[in-house]
């Protein structure tokens, strides 16, 4: 008897992932989207997806966006390749994605899908027939010279611009590495998708020749096998140079470029796909009087013809399942809507694909049994035209809800503010949650805000969005929740499994400690991620808000409602954590008044997130601004070239709004630009002198530390803030004599650089990656990042007021505080290992001393920590806390 059931995944990407599936048959596994945080919340919980291919049911970040983690991890379990079912264009959506998905030796196998594709799994009796849903696509946009504009009117300017040579560059762009070729490593970055400096220029197409040493990600297509395109990785024999990886952005943009000319009009990705999934034949009954006639007996031999087994009698005589079983029976069928936006309602719901799953007169409940599983959002599926077409497949049928619905005030059971908080609350995260909860009730309740959560599912019935739903269909209608399954066969056991959905995490009521005082201040700075290389189930990757209050706040204002604000980095599930920093109502606030992007470098760690927080944006700005939207000032991105030329390829396939890209050496203190920008954030942000500087530093190529300074209280007149500006923007460093005069260097990754060091001089705030412990010493120099004791020492070096440690590697499980917890004399016994040098274990325990001196300036960085930018408040909260944290991490 085959087992089959499906579990649900996400339900919703501020809580947890996007909507997504794991469908489980005895040897197939089958994963419907993977939007950004399926990896974390699969990781955590134990679900198996290492054997699972990946069904799309459109083209869009919300179903693909945690895809390249989970083939990283995939091909790091020894799997050689995965299939991807999806729309038309998945084939160059695959290959825009090389930028960030480079692994040795893992093959992308494409199956675009139309109305006559049928997928067939013959091990398992399973077929799969897609029902696509097209309506008409508008105009995308595309970039030019760092700004989205009609995608139409560009094309032969694009064309013409992809044909340049490499010496038309922006000149600001060529200049020397801080510490010499040399300095350019080759890294994993333990569990990173960026494997190693590779060269782009080996993308290949059929019939295309090139260098085939080393490891590769190959796209085919499953019709013909053709291959689509080829990345290729080739470890250059000497130095990497810096005009080497000039040539490699400029092939890569001509490549976009002539995609688009080929292909005249956008890429219409709006096509949606539901899929029918027809579960395996159900065995015949058994008809006992025909077996006990041909002399079978009770037993084995009995069950075996059940099964479909021919058998052997004692007598000799062969008895096969059709003498005496039945033919087989359908399995159910289950259905997968996706209707992601309201131009799909009436072409889901009118279409005739849907018809013979329809109960109609002549048909009985007992010929077939539907399940349908509604992708759809809770808005669409409040729509009388589809909750009447969920009516036309019967009583017998059952629904499965699997999009939470929007946050409601009237069903919420949560608030970040601990007088608000429920006695427990339901996260897809409960990891993350617990040690929130414990972080805020033991060490700082300022430092370590409760996170924002939605209703728990069980007020989903209740919901305005699902009200009606539930009336009608009673208990025929099930409301999905993360790791929810629904047993489909055998059909005995038919129905819903709770018992891996997620329990409750308690929020006790504990007495704060005495140092838990009001940190709330105008400026604030917010770690989205701590986390290196991938998502781990306590900390995200890396991610840090910088929120900055103007001067022409309203008297009412809340005191920690910021105004405006930077963006540091963007990992995967940066918006998740937004949203769970600033709950719904903050949330777009947020977004929209955002002044600045910098993604430090090109790894994937980094950048991954900012696809959902820039579409989300957009459309905050569509719905307050409608047709003015597009008189919405530009959002600033400063980046590497190599972020510029993905985001030009996917501006064909998504609308990020109106964005203006600027190479990050425009921010070095020697860039003629530099005034520009200085001007721009004295516009952007009124009364205040804001600065950005930039600084390469050691890691990947054209990877850049920046620093950030605030030499002016909110309170500042406009004069003195542009006096202040003036005196400051050579340097980039801040007027110590207001307390709201602050400078934070954001190290980015890298090793310990001189050219960092100096830029930061006496630095409020360092926050320095500190990727490996310092046992690690070997792997950290030859992946291009620091360990615990060298970030201490650049801070002395620095005369940084604090230094906050961040990127941890993900070995580390709970709390990265190792290296802090080693006492004097057993400092040698922990890092003796046969791997350690002699040199190594004497500069440890040397390096004892540092500790000692150097806690009282020290902080680990957790996910959602929330410091002030107030020097006294850190002078005074921060010594407090790190003593807290080594205790509470001592005690586990």
């Amino acid at each position: 008897m085959p087992r089959v059931y499906l579990q649900v995944l996400g339900t919703s990407e501020e809580s947890s992932s996007p909507p997504s599936l794991l469908l489980f048959f005895d040897n197939t596994r089958i994963l419907v989207n993977a939007g950004e945080g399926i990896q974390r919340l699969c990781s955590e919980h134990g679900v198996r997806f290492s054997k699972a291919d990946l069904l799309l049911t459109s083209l869009s970040w919300e179903t693909w966006g945690g895809a390249p983690d989970l083939m990283f991890l995939m091909s790091d379990m020894g799997r050689e390749g995965l299939d991807v079912y999806g729309p038309k264009y998945l084939n160059e959506w695959l290959l825009a994605n090389r930028y960030f998905i480079f692994k040795p030796d893992f093959g992308v196998t494409i199956h675009e899908l139309n109305d006559r594709s049928v997928l067939h799994f013959p091990s398992e009796d399973l077929q799969i027939y897609p029902i696509i849903i097209d309506p008409i696509t508008p105009t995308t946009r595309i970039m030019d010279n760092g700004v989205y504009v009609d995608h139409m009117t560009m094309i032969d300017d694009l064309h013409r611009m992809g044909k340049q040579e490499d010496d038309d560059n922006d000149h600001n762009h060529n200049h020397n590495h801080t510490g010499g070729d040399d300095d350019h490593h080759q890294h994993d970055h333990d569990h990173e998708l960026s494997n190693e400096d590779r060269d782009i220029d080996n993308l290949k197409h059929a019939g295309g020749s090139g260098s085939s040493a080393g490891g590769h990600v190959t796209v085919k297509h499953a019709t013909d096998n053709e291959t689509l395109g080829t990345l290729q990785s080739s470890k250059p024999a000497g130095p990497v140079k810096e005009n080497h990886h000039e040539n490699v952005s400029t092939k890569v943009q001509y490549l976009a470029i002539e995609r688009a000319r080929r292909h005249v009009q956008p890429f219409d990705v709006r096509t949606s796909i539901c899929y029918a999934v027809h579960t395996p034949r159900v065995p015949g009954k058994m008809d006992a009087s025909k077996a006990s006639k041909l002399g079978v007996p009770k037993g084995p031999l009995l069950g075996k013809l059940v099964k479909g087994e021919t058998i052997v009698l004692p007598s000799g005589a062969t008895v096969s399942p059709e003498d005496c079983v039945g033919a087989p029976l359908p399995g159910p069928i289950l259905l997968i809507i996706s209707c992601p936006t309201e131009a799909h309602v009436s072409d889901v719901t009118s279409s005739p694909s849907f018809a013979p799953y329809f109960e109609t007169k002549a048909s009985s409940s007992s010929d077939m049994r539907v399940v349908v599983v509604h992708l759809t959002p809770s808005h669409l599926a409040s729509l009388p035209m589809y909750i009447d077409w969920m009516s036309k497949f019967g009583k017998s049928a059952n629904h499965l809800m699997c999009h939470a619905p929007p946050h409601d005030k009237s069903s919420s059971s949560s608030s970040a503010k601990e007088s608000d908080a429920a006695p427990s609350v339901t996260s897809a995260y409960k990891s993350f949650l617990e040690l929130q909860v414990q972080l805020h009730h033991v060490v700082h309740s300022g430092m370590f805000p409760l996170p924002f959560q939605d209703a728990s599912p069980e007020t989903y019935p209740h919901h305005a969005h699902y009200r009606e739903i539930s009336g009608k269909f009673g208990k025929n209608v099930v409301f999905g929740e993360p790791l929810l399954k629904f047993n489909i066969q055998p059909m005995t056991s038919m129905g819903i499994d709770r018992s891996e959905v997620i329990t409750p995490t308690i929020l006790p009521k504990m007495e704060a400690p005495s140092h838990s005082v009001d940190v709330s201040s105008d400026d604030e700075l917010v770690f989205l991620g701590v986390g290196a290389a991938i998502p781990f189930k306590t900390r995200n990757v890396s991610g840090q808000y910088l929120g900055l209050a103007s001067s022409s706040r309203n008297e009412n204002q809340n005191q920690n409602q910021n105004n405006l604000g930077i963006l540091v980095d963007a990992g995967e599930s940066t918006y998740g954590q937004l949203y769970r920093k600033y709950g719904p109502e903050r949330l777009p606030h947020i977004l929209v008044n955002l002044s600045a992007v910098v993604l430090t470098h090109r790894h994937a760690d980094h950048h991954l997130g900012i696809v959902t927080v820039l579409c989300k944006r957009h459309q905050h700005i569509l719905a307050t601004h409608g047709d003015e939207a597009h008189k919405v000032a530009p959002l600033v991105i400063f980046c590497s070239r190599f972020i510029q030329g993905y985001f030009q390829e996917f501006s064909t396939f998504m609308d990020f709004g109106t964005l203006e890209f600027h190479h990050l050496s425009e921010l070095l203190p020697s860039s003629p630009t530099l005034p520009k920008w200085d001007e721009y954030f004295q516009a952007r942000i009124p009364g205040r002198a804001i600065t950005l500087r930039s600084v390469m530093v050691e890691h990947c190529y054209d990877a850049w530390g920046v620093i950030i300074s605030s030499s002016s209280s909110p309170s500042s007149s406009s004069s003195s803030s542009s006096s202040s500006s003036s005196s400051s923007s050579s340097s980039g460093t801040s007027d110590s004599s207001s307390p709201y005069s602050w400078k934070v260097v954001f190290s980015g990754d890298t090793r310990p650089c001189d050219a960092l060091a100096e830029a930061g001089n006496d630095a409020t705030i360092l926050i320095h990656e500190a990727t490996m412990e310092d046992n690690l010493q070997h792997e950290a120099e030859g992946r291009g990042h620091s360990t615990t004791s060298e970030v201490l020492r650049m801070c002395t070096r620095m005369n940084a007021h604090r230094v906050v440690l961040t990127h941890f590697s993900q070995r580390h499980r709970r709390y990265p505080l190792a290296d802090f917890l080693i006492e004097e004399g057993d400092n040698i016994s922990r890092s003796a290992t046969s791997t350690t040098t002699t040199t190594t274990i004497e500069n440890q325990y040397r390096d004892h001393n540092a500790y000692r001196l150097s806690r009282d300036k020290a902080v680990v960085a957790f996910d959602l920590m929330t410091l002030s930018l107030n020097k006294t408040v850190l002078s005074q909260e921060l010594p407090a806390a790190m003593t807290s944290l080594c205790k509470m991490a001592k005690l586990e």
